[in-house]
């Protein structure tokens, strides 16, 4: 039980290691198979990004000062505003797509990619 409890604590620790190590070439290379890995990674983007979003909302209304920073910090962070009508699959051909027509960014990190890929087609008004 100790040996089991041991290599989940030290996958848990070293998972956001190599998520942090990705980079937009590996996500190309995925892109150009079954994008399995790319659409998990776009959901995990995603998913944080709707969870910032329902944070910021639920900050007291009677706390005014503090809501309208959260919500700025929000948007600096997480800017783009994907419709709920948008799949997950959509918006995976986005990010593949951005990394298609901007080979330039590909040595950048994975989050970032995702962030500057959904920014471009679904920018906040």
């Amino acid at each position: 039980m100790r040996s089991l409890t041991l290599s989940l604590a030290i996958a848990a620790w070293a998972t956001p290691v190599l998520a942090a190590s990705l980079t937009g070439n590996d996500f190309h290379k995925d892109c150009q198979g079954p994008k399995s890995y790319v659409w998990g990674y776009v959901a995990g983007v995603t998913d944080k990004a709707a969870l910032d979003r329902s944070f910021a909302n639920d900050v007291p209304a009677a706390d005014a000062e503090r809501s309208k920073q959260v919500r700025d910090l929000i948007f600096i962070l997480r800017p783009h505003c994907v419709p709920d009508s948008v799949t997950l699959q959509q918006a995976t051909d986005v990010v593949c797509k951005y990394l298609r027509e901007k080979p330039e960014t590909r040595h950048f990190g994975g989050a970032g990619i995702v962030q500057n890929a959904l920014r471009e087609a679904f920018p906040c008004r």
